[in-house]
């Protein structure tokens, strides 16, 4: 679909303009992912982002193709139950371990089977020289005087990956993180807060008391590592919940 940025929206937007897009920026050789106040060409977006982005007062000008499909949360029981296991561990191994076992599952449905590579290990100057002949010779490892590593393409691949899942998932955690800056953050301290970085959320924000604030809308955060006692006097809340934003100055 295409989708307008209104010129009225760019200060508001400047931090962290809606509808990412992978393109070059200027002076890269390479695509990056970009928060730019740019329209829309083509842009692919579920409709929880669409609805999101409408909201905020984007512009829809044209629907190009439209694609129905089931939805169903067939991996959420594996995501309770680790994150269960997390909440209970009682060391920082157990912590960042069940933290892997859920980031996991979300880096498989990204995988690009295109770059996988076969290693064959070599100490045998002949064998070397088939290897090297090989169309699908990639690069070498020298270890030592006898001992070298192939790096050679996949000549069969079985592209097995639900990579729309896992674009899904980059798109639906992203109306998470505008509805917290736009909603909760810009709409408590408007031009008083500037967003610093954006991957995990780092504010300048001029007022009287932060931690009052956090107090007065606890649902939306875990504060469950602050300190009993803490002299802000916030309640430890929402231990490892999913979705809840963590202070972590």
């Amino acid at each position: 679909m295409d989708l307008e940025y209104p010129e009225s929206l760019y200060d508001d937007h400047s931090d962290l303009p809606l509808a990412s897009e992978s393109s070059i920026p200027t002076g890269c050789n390479e695509k990056r992912l970009l928060t730019i106040l740019y329209p829309k060409t083509n842009y692919v977006v579920h409709i929880r982002n669409l609805k999101q982005y409408l909201k905020l007062g984007l512009v829809l000008k044209k629907i190009h193709k439209i694609l129905e499909f089931h939805q169903e949360s067939w991996v959420l029981p594996y995501i309770k139950m680790i994150t269960q296991f997390r909440t209970e561990a009682e060391n920082e191994f157990e912590k960042k371990f069940y933290k892997l076992m859920n980031n996991a599952i979300f880096g498989k449905t990204k995988e690009n089977v295109r770059k996988r590579v076969d290693i064959r290990l070599c100490s045998n100057g002949e064998k070397a020289e088939r290897l090297i002949a090989k169309p699908n010779f990639k690069d070498r490892t020298i270890f030592c005087k006898n001992l070298a590593a192939f790096h050679m393409g996949r000549t069969l691949l079985t592209l097995n990956k639900p990579i729309a899942v896992g674009m899904l998932i980059l798109d639906i955690s992203k109306t998470l993180m505008y509805d917290f800056h736009y909603y909760k953050m810009k709409a408590c301290h408007g031009k008083n807060l500037t967003l610093l970085y954006t991957d995990s959320f780092i504010y300048n924000i001029k007022c009287n008391n932060i931690y009052s604030d956090i107090k007065n809308d606890i649902y939306l955060f875990n504060t469950s590592e602050y300190p009993i006692n803490n002299i802000y006097g916030i309640p430890r809340k929402n231990k490892k919940v999913l979705g809840k934003m963590k202070d972590e100055n």
